[in-house]
């Protein structure tokens, strides 16, 4: 979960487009909060030893889905190249994903 001290504002910002890209995060100082006791958490750091760089991958996409949920992401579209790293990794294809993005 990420919180920062003045939700509202930082929704506000996004709502109006005075902040670019991600700015709003370094202005706000968002916490993260991670339960550690979640599976995926656990299988994250069970992965770290094995697959390390997909485990990197994972955590990324874990901090984005606590932004999202925090409504303080606006361009979800730069995930899906992440995304369909995570979904072949899956799969079992450590291969190059051939699922063309824009």
């Amino acid at each position: 979960m990420v919180t920062v001290a003045d939700m509202g504002a930082a929704r506000h910002f996004l709502r109006t487009g005075e902040i670019k890209d991600m700015e709003h995060l370094v202005y706000f100082k968002p916490h993260v909060h991670v339960n550690l006791t979640h599976p995926l958490v656990k299988a994250m750091y069970k992965m770290r030893k094995t697959d390390k760089e997909t485990a990197a991958i994972l955590a990324e996409q874990i901090y984005d889905n606590a932004l999202i949920t925090a409504g303080l992401i606006r361009d979800t579209s730069r995930m899906v190249g992440r995304l369909n790293k995570l979904l072949t990794s899956l799969a079992g294809n450590k291969g190059s994903s051939t699922i063309l993005t824009p």
